[in-house]
């Protein structure tokens, strides 16, 4: 994949039709299947026009930049998020513990950061 792939895109809005379609073969009412619908169909058309901006780019020189391949802290930024949205509804406990990983999780993009500028300080040295 390259950085403009469309592929996790598309596979999203994918698994997000698979879900609206048992949804309306299931449920009696019809606004949850029909958002999920809405949330499907948005999410092709964003892959859709990623895909056609990357096939309209130019290849570029390659360069040497430093990226990391996984990314922990992005995913503790995410799950402390929504610990402290559903905490909203079942109460401060969860609001602090969506907190406390949120605060891991920022930690843990800064250290990527400087260790990324580093990186690249080393790499320009060289």
């Amino acid at each position: 994949m390259t950085p403009t792939s469309a592929a996790p895109l598309a596979i999203y809005g994918v698994l997000i039709g698979i879900t609206s379609a048992v949804l309306w073969v299931w449920t009696p009412y019809t606004l949850p299947p029909a958002l999920l619908s809405g949330g499907a169909l948005l999410f092709l058309v964003v892959a859709g026009i990623v895909a056609l901006r990357g096939r309209a780019r130019k290849p570029e020189l390659a360069e040497d930049r430093p990226v990391p391949d996984l990314s922990f802290a992005t995913v503790g930024v995410a799950l402390g998020i929504i610990n402290v949205v559903v905490g909203l509804y079942l109460g401060l406990y969860l609001i602090l513990i969506g907190a406390g990983i949120l605060a891991l999780g920022i930690g843990g993009m800064i250290r990527e950061a400087r260790a990324q500028r580093r990186a690249r300080e080393t790499v320009d040295a060289t």
